[in-house]
């Protein structure tokens, strides 16, 4: 299974205990035990804002990619 955000959307967790995990994804091939359910599509600008208030160290971006 693959998921593909709409144009202008990011995939991302629907649930989430630690926001300052959160990742965004254009695509994705999410792991067996996880379903379409298990994320959402947040705008660009959702996720602007969100990065706004998660400010992340440039190495810790690197090592997520």
């Amino acid at each position: 299974m693959e998921l593909i955000a709409k144009d202008g959307y990011w995939l991302t967790q629907a649930n989430l205990e630690n926001e300052a995990e959160r990742n965004f994804w254009s695509r994705l091939s999410p792991a067996y035990s996880l379903t379409a359910e298990d994320f959402t599509e947040w705008s660009e600008e959702q996720k602007a804002e969100w990065e706004r208030e998660h400010p992340r160290d440039i190495n810790e971006q690197e090592e997520q990619l």
